[in-house]
């Protein structure tokens, strides 16, 4: 089943950045601080993500990370919606807000978020109600395509009796729409 996810995964990447991107010009600066840009409204972006789930503790699952950024913002800050499974069969279901800055090409996205997880054979997070968040570091190209790597934090927050957390780390694709 794994090798089939990887395949899977691969495959779908590579169609991904072989589609036309869209013109990034179409995205708004809502304020700079010396170089640092805060990104405001822009296109919508449908994030693809693939790696180690729990890369820190020994575990070997692979993970997929499907994500969809609305281009609308309030000032500079967005509502995303996410679906993270592994090939040990753990699913998260997500919602939540985002932000983007850029520094050049490099691109910087901040988001957090909640949802519901279900373990499967995976790792126990101590219950189904996890907060999620992610910092990505990505080069974006004229066309708004990002290419780049994500750090993903997985947590309870202590809301339930164990809270053993989870850190993965994953190779991100954005495309913007």
């Amino acid at each position: 089943m794994r090798n089939v996810t990887a395949i899977v995964l691969s495959f779908a990447l590579v169609m991904l950045a072989s589609l036309p991107a869209p013109a990034a010009d179409r995205q708004e600066i809502f304020s700079q601080i010396g170089k640092v840009k805060i990104l405001g409204n822009g296109p919508h972006y449908l994030d693809l993500a693939g790696g180690r789930f729990d890369a820190f503790d020994g575990d070997d699952a692979l993970a997929a990370n499907l994500e969809w950024r609305s281009g609308r913002k309030y000032h500079f800050i967005g509502p995303a919606i996410g679906l993270l499974a592994n090939t040990d069969g753990g699913i998260l279901g997500y919602g939540g807000i985002y932000a983007d800055f850029a520094i050049g090409h490099i691109a910087i996205n901040l988001s957090w978020g909640a949802g519901g997880y279900e373990r499967g054979d995976s790792r126990d997070l101590g219950g189904v109600f996890q907060f999620i968040e992610n910092l990505t570091l990505a080069y974006q190209f004229e066309n708004g395509l990002c290419a780049g790597v994500r750090y993903q934090h997985i947590s309870n927050a202590d809301l339930h009796d164990k809270n053993p957390g989870n850190d993965s780390i994953f190779l991100s694709l954005a495309y913007p729409l």
